[in-house]
């Protein structure tokens, strides 16, 4: 009778012939530690010295802690549709001024998604107006509507409409896909930049 081997034996032998790429794995503790790095920086500035912790390192490290520091920072650069997103865009743009302040291109890359950030602001804000307005006839026969079952005087605003909601809705993801398409765009062209800007110091 042949020998019955334990599970433990079974999952060695499967195993045995796996080899572990420390180099890959070391670059991925980097990235990961660069990742986290911007992100404590994005939630307090003031406490995480990013640009100084990033100088101290070197070689391969330095390049992979930069990597994740930098996908962090341009995953926070979204089209400022809240004051939380632009707060958070203001703090992504000032970190990478901060980690190449030497890089002109950078700094005039990043000033033009400012300066389109605020152009989207801007129309976003009036797309929505205009909706308002193009709508407003058709709130007024709801409210009156709405009066004559009720036996008073009703007001109703857009947003309380649910038609409204839906229409504004499809409105702003045709505008915001828009926008979205430059937008990556840009960040591909901003990391590149920061990479480059960063190994060249």
């Amino acid at each position: 009778m042949g020998e019955i081997k334990s599970a433990w034996e079974i999952a060695q032998e499967k195993i045995k012939d796996i080899t572990v790429d420390k180099a890959a794995l070391a670059a991925q503790d980097n990235r990961t530690a660069g990742k986290k790095l911007a992100s404590q920086f994005l939630d307090d500035p003031e406490r995480t010295p990013l640009a100084k912790e990033l100088k101290a390192l070197s070689g391969e490290k330095k390049a992979q802690t930069a990597l994740g520091i930098v996908e962090t920072l341009l995953s926070n650069l979204v089209l400022p549709q809240s004051e939380m997103a632009k707060a958070r865009n203001d703090r992504a743009r000032h970190a990478l001024v901060l980690l190449a302040p030497g890089s002109k291109q950078l700094a005039h890359m990043l000033g033009q998604v400012e300066q389109f950030f605020t152009q989207y602001a801007e129309e976003r804000e009036r797309l929505i107006e205009t909706l308002e307005t193009q709508y407003g006839p058709r709130l007024q026969q709801k409210a009156e509507a709405l009066a004559k079952q009720m036996g008073g005087r009703v007001e109703l605003k857009p947003m309380q409409d649910p038609e409204f909601v839906a229409l504004l809705k499809k409105n702003l993801a045709l505008f915001d896909e828009r926008y979205q398409a430059a937008v990556r765009e840009a960040k591909k062209e901003i990391e590149r930049l920061a990479l480059e800007a960063i190994q060249g110091e």
